[in-house]
């Protein structure tokens, strides 16, 4: 029974952290794709002849 009341709460914490840090990984990889399935997308707008686009107007990460 001692073993369930002895509770380490630096590797609680220390879990928790490794635990939302991979989460927020997935979580900004996950926008990261959809992102680039939304640019690799036509669209209606950019296909328009009144629509330019230069190469200054492209964000490159």
């Amino acid at each position: 029974m001692e073993e369930l009341e002895t509770i380490d709460h630096f590797k609680v914490e220390y879990a928790f952290l490794i635990l939302f840090d991979e989460m927020n990984q997935l979580r900004d990889k996950a926008i990261e794709e959809c992102e680039v399935i939304w640019l690799l997308k036509p669209s209606a707008a950019l296909l328009s002849p009144y629509c330019t686009l230069e190469s200054t107007d492209i964000d490159s990460r």
